[in-house]
């Protein structure tokens, strides 16, 4: 009986913390849903950028601007192969056994890890960016652990193109 509260323990545990994994698709319309806020505006000195003002984003994550040949649905906006070396090196080695293959079609173009302007008093990083608004439709700020973490959380892609219609 032991043995068997035990094992049921542990599938439990297992179980309640890859419950915890989840993938965010940040628009305008689901911000206060992720509670990361954006401020997107048109930028003064280029009529044809706009401006991202990104605060209130999760501590200890890291955030990337990313770029590709094609707008990606919000199924695919998923990079953690693009940045996670360790996640790359799995998939390789397995790569046989998971059908994982690059998305060979719709190719990154550009990967930059972002580095806050300033942090404020509260340790949380402030970003921004700016961006023509034609590469707009093909770009997503990238957010997550830089590395596999046991207690998984949410990871997120914020959809520029989602930001356009907004401005």
């Amino acid at each position: 009986m032991k043995l068997f509260t035990l094992a049921s323990i542990l599938l439990l545990s297992f179980h309640v913390q890859a419950s915890w994994l989840k993938f965010g698709h940040v628009t305008p319309f689901t911000e206060s849903e992720y509670k990361i806020e954006i401020n997107a505006s048109i930028s003064k000195i280029n009529k044809t950028s706009v401006n991202f003002h990104l605060t209130n984003l999760p501590k200890n994550k890291d955030v990337f601007l990313i770029q590709t040949k094609e707008h990606r649905p919000s199924y695919e906006q998923k990079f953690r192969e693009e940045i996670w070396d360790e996640y790359i090196e799995e998939n390789r080695r397995t790569k046989m056994n998971t059908g994982y293959e690059k998305n060979q079609s719709n190719p990154i173009i550009l990967n930059v890890k972002l580095k806050p302007v300033s942090v404020d008093k509260y340790g949380i990083k402030v970003y921004s960016i700016d961006i023509d608004k034609e590469k707009m439709k093909t770009s997503y700020i990238y957010i997550d652990y830089p590395k596999s973490v046991r207690d998984g959380g949410y990871y997120y892609s914020i959809d520029l193109k989602e930001y356009i219609s907004s401005l």
